[in-house]
């Protein structure tokens, strides 16, 4: 007998039915990797020979070659929402779309029946897009807490600004979040290689109503970084008062950048001298190897300020890892364990790593600290 309910664990067990999503994720994964399956015993090899013969005949039109695979994945996924996330590979623009509401996207007009169809699915039966959204309020308040309630302030040298910097920033909305509802002034610097991601930035920031300075850096996020690093750390020898990034107002700026685009608030005048307090890098490391990881780690843990954090993520591998590589064509990422993710951590330098394994495995979001001088 259980002794929890008073029933033989056997009767238990028979009476057992997996709830119906449950099922339906199951089903929706069983049927994909049959396709696959057929993709590669059938499909593939019929689609090479194919395009051999037809090549060698004398007619123009059957000269393209053509892919089953992917005529088949257009065919079941050629939706407005569905195409929106596989054009933006990876983009601010994908991620836009996933980190908002389906139902939303098709604002202005009626959806159709099977686009209501695949938004459902894409928000119902595969996990993916609620994950992210869960990635992104994790990591506000992770952000949040380092700013009001870690004691990171006092790392702060008088007189400076504290900023919170995102890298590979997007629409930069958790670093910008953390900022305006910080209990002292923090400024942002939001650090993309992509202009429309800045232009974002810039637009969120507003949305926000942040009133502290808005750094948008126009560049390669490692490049960046190793540059805003050298600033820094070539005035360790010095005083900690000469110790500290150095902006213009005006839109200029002394540190050595790629590119600096804008300075908001625009009527600032005069020079900015600020420390980086927390550095957030979410969902740019997932397509990094481990030595690119470890080599953009060391450099942010000398841009920081001594006792300054680091908030970054890792996706994990899950039953939707295939579909989405596959499938949606997403750029190939890398796969890691919450384990994996502290020893990365560990290895380039910082101490006090936690990892936060989210969403059942989809996201490995970890916090670090610099070590105090």
């Amino acid at each position: 007998m259980d002794v929890f309910s008073g029933r033989p664990k056997e009767t238990e067990q028979k009476s057992f039915v997996p709830p119906p999503r449950a099922r339906i994720r199951l089903l929706v994964v069983m049927v994909h990797y049959l396709a696959l399956f057929l993709y590669h015993a059938v499909a593939r090899p019929l689609d090479y020979w194919s395009f051999r013969l037809l090549h060698r005949l004398p007619i123009p039109a059957l000269k393209k070659k053509h892919y089953v695979y992917r005529w088949l994945a257009k065919l079941f996924l050629n939706t407005a929402y569905t195409l929106s996330i596989r054009e933006g590979k990876g983009g601010v623009g994908a991620l836009s779309s996933m980190y908002g509401d389906p139902t939303t996207f098709y604002a202005g007009r009626e959806a159709s029946r099977s686009e209501r169809a695949w938004a459902w699915i894409w928000d119902s039966v595969f996990w993916n897009s609620p994950a992210l959204r869960d990635r992104l309020m994790f990591t506000t308040d992770l952000l949040d807490w380092v700013v009001n309630e870690s004691g990171v302030e006092a790392a702060i040298t008088p007189g400076r600004l504290g900023f919170v910097a995102s890298v590979g920033a997007g629409s930069a909305r958790a670093a910008a979040s953390a900022a305006t509802s910080s209990k002292y002034p923090v400024g942002v610097i939001a650090i993309d290689k992509d202009p429309d991601a800045l232009e974002l930035t810039k637009k969120t920031a507003i949305e926000l109503g942040h009133q502290a300075p808005l750094v948008c850096i126009s560049g390669d996020a490692t490049k960046v970084v190793s540059s805003l690093a050298t600033r820094v750390r070539g005035q360790e020898a010095e005083t900690a008062q000469n110790r500290a990034l150095s902006f213009l107002g005006n839109g200029a700026a002394v540190v050595t950048a790629e590119s600096i685009t804008t300075v908001v608030p625009y009527e600032a005048s005069g020079e900015i001298l600020g420390d980086v307090i927390v550095v957030e890098v979410v969902g740019l490391l997932d397509y990094f190897t481990d030595g690119k990881i470890r080599s953009l780690l060391s450099q942010i843990r000398k841009l920081l300020v001594p006792g300054g954090y680091v908030v970054w993520s890792c996706v994990g591998k899950t039953l939707e890892s295939h579909p989405v590589r596959n499938v949606v064509r997403w750029p190939r990422m890398f796969y890691r364990t919450p384990a994996e993710v502290e020893e990365l951590t560990l290895k380039a330098g910082f101490e006090s790593v936690t990892v936060h394994n989210r969403f059942g495995g989809y996201h490995n979001v970890a916090v670090a600290k610099t070590p105090v001088e």
